[in-house]
């Protein structure tokens, strides 16, 4: 059927279509196939839309409603003297960045830029940026892991008594 509609939109042009191999024919019958099978069981997902609501009240489920964000959780379980230690341990650890990691950080955590407006407030790539985000979290990451395994090491060390 493919094979026939490029023959008679070539015949249409007043050219000939080039010959095709089995193999090529074949190949893309099998992506058609794919491509339905796909549509196929895509379409199969929508079962949600089968339940009423009252269906599901009478169901007993309960859903969480107004859940706290994990930032929230933390937050509300530190003290203040641990937040204040962990923003100066960050505070610390972002010196360390290059410079154009400081302004991706910056621009995206306390602008709220996406890497698209970063990227054009920089004047580089997006991809650029995903980049430098990347390896700026990955180097903050070590850095408090380091700072922080190095702050209990000295909290249990203690001198052995004999």
């Amino acid at each position: 059927m493919i094979d026939r509609d490029r023959q008679l939109r070539a015949q249409a042009r007043g050219t000939l279509a080039p010959a095709r191999d089995a193999q090529e024919i074949l190949t893309e019958l099998w992506r058609i196939e794919e491509a339905n099978a796909h549509k196929f069981y895509r379409t199969d997902r929508k079962w949600s839309s089968n339940i009423s609501y009252e269906q599901l009240a009478e169901s007993g489920l309960q859903f969480a409603v107004g859940t706290e964000s994990p930032d929230a959780i933390v937050s509300r379980q530190l003290d203040a003297e641990t937040k204040s230690r962990l923003v100066q341990y960050l505070v610390a650890a972002r010196r360390t960045l290059t410079s154009r990691q400081q302004e991706v950080i910056t621009l995206m955590y306390e602008h709220h830029l996406t890497q698209a407006q970063t990227a054009r407030k920089l004047n580089i790539s997006r991809a650029a940026v995903s980049k430098t985000h990347h390896k700026a979290l990955a180097a903050l990451r070590d850095n408090l892991a380091s700072t922080m395994l190095e702050k209990l090491a000295l909290k249990t060390s203690r001198p052995i008594s004999g």
